[in-house]
């Protein structure tokens, strides 16, 4: 069952992060909320902070992307930091949490991979001005940068092109827009329909 699969890897997680709890939410977005202290330490084992948050977990866990929230009010509430005035972080491009969606992702490896390379972003911000591995834009612009990545290039004509050819439903018989002269079934099929999907979600 869902549960018991969420339990056995908070369990597990809990043995990483002790002072983590969760709770069972009754919401139609999310059914768990794990929260508590996690603290960012380089490699040697210096802190260099601590961060209250919270993890919101869908009832299809370990499917669906969860969100994480700032609680401490540490990171100012600001466009530039990818952090909303409720203190939900962006984590992410939104085409990696749309392909993230689709993959199993436990709750150890969200704090891992999402969680804590976010707050310790923050953190080299608040002390050198800037994120230290770069970051995408903001609205439309960190839009277009997902897709440039994804396409693998910055030609903005291109890429209109490749999302009109996207956007029409070719079969999966049809050639694929990346121009590998392939059918679509046996190229980029699973990345056509999550861009679909993107694009769905900002029309």
């Amino acid at each position: 069952m869902i549960e018991d699969r969420f339990y056995k890897d908070f369990i597990k997680a809990k043995g990483h992060f002790p002072s983590i709890e969760y709770e069972i939410l009754k919401s139609d977005q999310f059914k768990y909320r794990l929260h508590g202290n996690l603290q960012i330490t380089d490699e040697e084992g210096t802190l260099w902070g601590i961060f209250q948050a919270a993890i919101y977990f869908k009832s299809n866990y370990p499917l669906g992307f969860a969100s994480l929230q700032e609680l401490s009010n540490n990171i100012p509430r600001e466009v530039s930091r990818h952090i909303n005035k409720e203190g939900f972080c962006c984590v992410c491009n939104p085409l990696e949490a749309l392909r993230m969606e689709l993959r199993p992702n436990s709750i150890i490896d969200f704090i891992e991979n999402y969680t804590i390379p976010f707050f310790a972003n923050q953190i080299y911000c608040d002390k050198f001005g800037s994120f230290k591995n770069g970051e995408y834009s903001h609205g439309n612009d960190g839009i277009w940068e997902s897709f440039e990545e994804e396409f693998n290039t910055k030609n903005r004509i291109e890429i209109q092109s490749k999302l009109d050819y996207i956007q029409k439903k070719p079969g999966r018989n049809e050639l694929c827009y990346c121009g590998s002269n392939r059918k679509i079934k046996n190229c980029h099929w699973e990345s056509a329909e999550r861009i679909r999907k993107l694009l769905k979600r900002l029309a």
